[in-house]
């Protein structure tokens, strides 16, 4: 569940699955894409995901430990 809060004003959505999993389909699968909507924000886009990812390879070891 996504909720959005704004004061007394409270929205919630509930979709199944992952909410990173949504993002992606809506602001790179979709139709009305970021490769469509702005190209130039590509670049800065997938350097930020790959950060994302460097990261949480870096938990992941973490939790598990040494293999």
């Amino acid at each position: 569940m996504v909720t959005l809060q704004d004061g007394e004003r409270v929205q919630r959505w509930t979709r199944p699955g992952a909410i990173y999993t949504h993002c992606l389909d809506e602001q790179i699968l979709g139709a009305d894409n970021l490769f469509i909507r702005a190209p130039d924000s590509v670049a800065g886009l997938t350097q930020r995901r790959l950060e994302e990812v460097e990261w949480l390879l870096r938990l992941q070891q973490q939790l598990r430990g040494p293999h």
